[in-house]
């Protein structure tokens, strides 16, 4: 055995007989079941005489027999399926052990940890492996962890659809001024290209206040190829206060646009209102991205992931200015597969924890974990 094998088995060994969480202390078993070293047998020997949760001492008394079966060379499952104790469970779909959630199929013995089963003319029960004292940060979870609902959300597709009509609006909004403003940039360009001149005879001003400022308004009227166009033009104060109404002034124009008229020394480029334009769209396309994004991402943990135990590191709750208690949640678990630890930090709003102490360090917490770039807690 090597030094880092040695120091992974003694963390697995310290977890399994002092992590006061016994989620974590089943977890630790399982991982220990795939070395090959004497001091596993004395580990859970210890665990079988002073661990006081019944169910790690059933694991670890599989895990034992499992390992003493294979070193005296007999196979791992009876033939007389009828007489081992039952530790699997059954559903609909598949059958799954009770201890560590694998699928087990037609299998008598389970292949991850080795829990057996009995066969008999009645369903088997099933067996929640999720702790029922665990802390659910996010309540609209608690009947998916419980094994109540298949979704993580029964009205996660009402609020989803409540949101893409509240973004909708924000997108139209954006999308007509990027249309202006593309629209103001071609005719700024088209007269610069090939505009012509011509004069028009004033025949209205007007001032639209608002809250902070004013906006000023000219209307001229001019023919073109013998239409007649009538035409309201921003401009500033000065243009406005020199504008008398039915007096000429000269215009500018496209001959492919004559309504895009503009009095004569007023065809500027829609500098700002092309960028204004542009940063709302990309920041409502941003905020698009990631809500989508994060919609894919929880259904692809609820179709594809699978429940692990986890605990909390630390939490705290704070109320925000809409006098909503935010609580903040540090946890970490350890990955099945490679026993990484690993630790994150999430948020949720908790109401009905107002008055109350966050969750203490320890408690334990469940994870809907895929791999580790795809998990979070429920």
């Amino acid at each position: 055995m090597n030094q880092q094998d040695a120091s992974h088995i003694k963390q697995l060994g310290l977890d399994v007989l002092k992590n006061p969480n016994p989620n974590m202390r089943k977890a630790a078993l399982l991982e220990l079941r795939r070395f090959d070293a004497p001091i596993i047998a004395e580990v859970l020997e210890r665990v079988l005489q002073k661990d006081r949760d019944k169910d790690v001492r059933d694991l670890a008394q599989n895990l034992l027999t499992q390992q003493r079966l294979k070193a005296a060379g007999q196979p791992a499952a009876s033939k007389d399926a009828s007489k081992l104790p039952s530790q699997l469970m059954t559903s609909e779909d598949t059958t799954k052990c009770t201890f560590c959630g694998s699928e087990v199929g037609e299998a008598l013995r389970c292949p991850n940890c080795g829990a057996e089963r009995t066969v008999t003319g009645n369903p088997v029960t099933s067996k929640s492996v999720v702790n029922p004292d665990s802390f659910i940060l996010h309540q609209a979870h608690y009947d998916f962890v419980f094994g109540n609902s298949k979704s993580l959300n029964r009205s996660s597709f009402l609020g989803v659809g409540c949101l893409t009509i509240f973004l909708s609006i924000f997108v139209i909004v954006g999308v007509f001024m990027l249309g202006t403003a593309l629209s103001d940039t071609y005719n700024w360009f088209a007269i610069n290209q090939s505009g012509i001149g011509n004069t028009a005879q004033l025949t209205n001003r007007r001032i639209s206040s608002g809250d902070d400022s004013d906006t000023y308004y000219v209307s001229f009227r001019f023919n073109h190829n013998g239409k007649n166009y009538l035409r309201e033009q921003k401009v500033n104060w000065d243009i406005y206060n020199s504008a008398e109404i039915g007096g000429r002034v000269d215009i500018v124009y496209a001959p492919s646009n004559p309504q895009g008229a503009k009095l004569t020394g007023t065809n500027s480029a829609p500098t700002w209102m092309l960028f204004f334009a542009l940063i709302w769209n990309a920041i409502i396309g941003l905020i698009v991205f990631f809500v989508i994004q994060q919609y894919r991402r929880v259904k692809f943990l609820e179709r594809h992931g699978r429940m692990l135990p986890g605990e909390i590191l630390e939490s705290s709750h704070s109320t925000d200015s809409d006098g909503d208690l935010s609580l903040k949640v540090e946890y970490t678990f350890r990955t099945p597969d490679s026993n990484k630890r690993l630790s994150k930090v999430e948020r949720a709003t908790r109401n009905d924890l107002k008055g109350q102490r966050p969750p203490a360090p320890g408690t334990p917490v469940v994870i809907l974990y895929y791999n580790e770039q795809r998990y979070m807690l429920l």
